[in-house]
């Protein structure tokens, strides 16, 4: 068991580190989409006549294709 803890730990750790990076890399398009998320959204929750799960996912495809250019 002992000869497993140091490669078992080096996989775990390589992993941490791997998606920390990841993470800190797609920061910044992730907050872009947050906000531009928020900001179509701000104004579709005061209105009752529309659906605004609908609305949701129109904007959400409208964020991804401005800000992931997909």
């Amino acid at each position: 068991m002992k000869k497993l803890t140091i490669p078992l730990a080096i996989i775990v750790g390589s992993l941490i580190i791997s998606i920390s990076i990841y993470f800190s890399i797609t920061n910044e398009k992730r907050m872009q989409f947050k906000i531009c998320m928020n900001s179509y959204l701000f104004g579709a929750q005061t209105k009752k006549d529309i659906n605004y799960n609908e609305f949701r996912k129109d904007v959400k495809e409208l964020c991804k294709l401005g800000i992931y250019k997909k």
